[in-house]
């Protein structure tokens, strides 16, 4: 085989090889380039599920906005969990550039609380613009107000 086309294949190669390491970077961007900030968790009334309320924040090119899931009772939010148990947000708010009451990490404030065991009550304000606003997830209904 002449040099150039062993010269032309390793270019490909390499090519290939470097398209892929790029897309595995980018496929775990989320986790390495973003962070998550919990604002704060509440037990369901008999213990097994927690409703946590969080941020994902990845930096100035997005707005700030504020999660809200539910995880089992006895495990502590973490970024993997995201991954690792199929975590989905079902409620979802971001400020919209209003003067809403905001987290310490600059979300809006999101106030949940159990009712029962099976219902959970989400709070928030009025000014936000809702991305997501599920009635039911896990199991559990869920029921909104403003505050």
């Amino acid at each position: 085989m002449a040099f150039w086309k062993k010269c032309v294949i390793g270019l490909m190669l390499m090519s290939v090889l470097t398209f892929a390491a790029l897309l595995a970077l980018l496929s775990n961007a989320d986790d390495h380039l973003c962070g998550t900030y919990v604002e704060g968790d509440v037990l369901s009334p008999n213990g097994k599920l927690k409703a946590v309320s969080y941020q994902i924040d990845c930096g100035a090119t997005t707005g700030f906005n504020t999660h809200v899931s539910i995880i089992p009772g006895g495990s502590a939010f973490e970024i993997e969990d995201r991954r690792l148990w199929g975590v989905t947000s079902f409620f979802v708010v971001e400020s919209n550039n209003d003067p809403a009451p905001r987290t310490q990490y600059g979300g809006p404030k999101v106030t949940i609380r159990w009712i029962s065991n099976t219902k959970l009550e989400a709070s928030y304000d009025a000014r936000v613009r809702v991305l997501r606003k599920d009635a039911f997830f896990a199991g559990i209904d869920i029921e909104y107000r403003y505050q």
